[in-house]
């Protein structure tokens, strides 16, 4: 996971822990990690009765947060492969 968080100005918490919440539905992936679906967020904001702006910020936090982790996860991704193959290169 991500070691350090940056702080949070106030009232946002809600988006944090919304996305948190709405990381357990992405779907599979071989490799890599998936974005959250629109579906998800859009359940997710019915659930809590979140309308109208209050749905677009959701959306739109919840999107950052998602976009960073998936380029995080994809980032991680790449430099463990590269480790990886130059652990299982041939040298002649």
């Amino acid at each position: 996971a991500i070691e350090k968080w940056p702080e949070l100005q106030p009232g946002l918490e809600f988006y944090k822990e919304a996305f948190h919440e709405l990381c357990t539905d992405r779907p599979p992936a071989m490799s890599g990690v998936m974005s959250i679906p629109f579906s998800a967020i859009n359940n997710y904001a019915r659930a809590y009765r979140i309308t109208g702006e209050d749905f677009e910020d959701l959306r739109y936090f919840v999107r950052i947060q998602d976009q960073a982790l998936v380029e995080w996860k994809e980032e991680r991704r790449q430099a463990e492969k590269g480790t990886q193959d130059k652990k299982g290169q041939v040298n002649f």
